[in-house]
């Protein structure tokens, strides 16, 4: 996709493109470890990086034990998620997708695209009409394959998501074929008269002010609660808590709506279950 020439600065262009690119950072999966904000993949430092070694070649925490199919004995995954050895997600799930739709209140337009944009494909898209109201389209397993990955192990350089809290814990509990993508706050593009773009982002949460775009998945500040989608290449359920910090997913194959509750600094919770009762879509104030 190619849009005319933007009316901020590079830095401000540098902070837009790091909101597309894959989510990269995580929590600290060490139970002593001081809370602290979220880190860029490759930029912990040596006391952050964990070893995650453990019995086995492609056993449960071994550094090779990405969650790729292949990885662990045979007949380690579930039926229909893949044959090790074969390095794809294995059979998705056959969905058409999903939709999201809502309304922001008090938005006075005008309208524009509204989308997970800038990757290999785009993840969803849609319309934003100038009363607020919207309707986006998530894609299916098939079309989101080539985006789905693992869960990457806490050590520093190692490859796959790092969109999850608790991630050396989960890699414990979840199959070694398990894959994923975490789809949270939606791009929107306004072309103006002058050709310009505007560039802002609309989010489900209960943030009133500001905005909080980060190069991943994650919130990138404390004080809100999040409505994000989570696609799992498989039905599973992992509970598991680092410190205070606590993951428990009760996911269907396809994609699941989930809860991330960033209150409270070092007691994030990324949880399955009813849609918190004070959250609204909000759309941030732009550059």
């Amino acid at each position: 996709m190619s849009f005319p020439r933007t009316r901020y600065s590079p830095l401000t262009a540098l902070c837009a493109a790091f909101a597309l690119l894959a989510f990269g950072m995580g929590c600290s999966d060490s139970d002593d470890a001081e809370p602290r904000t979220f880190v860029p993949p490759g930029e912990e430092s040596d006391s952050q990086a964990r070893d995650v070694t453990g019995p086995g070649t492609g056993g449960v925490g071994d550094p090779d034990a990405t969650g790729q199919p292949g990885t662990g004995e045979p007949g380690t995954g579930e039926p229909g998620t893949g044959e090790p050895g074969t390095g794809e997600p294995g059979d998705l799930p056959d969905d058409d997708g999903i939709t999201i739709s809502g309304t922001i209140p008090n938005y006075d337009g005008p309208g524009g695209t509204l989308g997970e944009f800038g990757r290999d494909i785009d993840v969803s898209s849609g319309d934003l009409e100038a009363d607020g109201s919207f309707s986006v389209d998530l894609v299916s397993g098939a079309a989101l394959a080539v985006e789905l990955q693992p869960i990457a192990p806490g050590a520093a350089g190692s490859e796959g998501t790092r969109a999850f809290l608790c991630r050396n814990e989960l890699l414990e509990v979840l199959p070694d074929d398990a894959m994923f993508f975490l789809h949270g706050r939606l791009l929107y593009n306004r072309t103006e008269p002058d050709g310009n773009i505007v560039v802002r982002t609309v989010e489900l949460s209960t943030r009133t002010e500001g905005d909080s775009r980060s190069s991943n998945g994650l919130p990138n500040g404390y004080g809100d609660q999040y409505v994000m989608w989570l696609y799992s290449n498989q039905a599973l359920a992992a509970d598991v808590s680092c410190g205070d910090r606590v993951v428990d997913l009760d996911l269907q194959a396809g994609w699941n709506e989930i809860q991330v509750d960033f209150r409270s600094n070092g007691g994030e919770r990324m949880v399955t279950g009813d849609r918190p009762d004070d959250v609204a879509w909000y759309i941030d104030p732009g550059f």
